[in-house]
C-alpha cells in the first residue's frame, strides 16, 4: 500500500542521509514525501537541504508550500 512505500522512501533518505549529510536532494525528497504523508509537524527538511544547498529554488519553493 501507498503508506508502506512512502515508509520505505522515508527509511532509503535517512540512509542516505547517515553516509552523507550534506547532501541537500535527500532532505528535499524526504520533505516532499512527508508531506505527502501529511506529517507536517515532523518535517524540517527542506530548511536542512537549504542549510547544505542555498541554491536549492525547489526547497524554497516546498518550504513557502508547506507553511500554507
Amino acid at each position: 500500500d501507498l503508506t508502506q512505500k512512502y515508509n520505505e522512501a522515508l527509511k532509503q533518505y535517512d540512509a542516505v542521509i547517515k553516509v552523507n549529510p550534506q547532501f541537500a536532494e535527500a532532505y528535499l525528497k524526504k520533505g516532499i514525501t512527508l508531506y505527502n504523508m501529511k506529517k507536517f509537524e515532523e518535517d524540517n527538511n527542506y530548511d536542512l537541504g537549504i542549510k547544505n544547498d542555498k541554491n536549492m529554488p525547489t526547497a524554497y519553493n516546498n518550504k513557502g508550500t508547506y507553511r500554507v
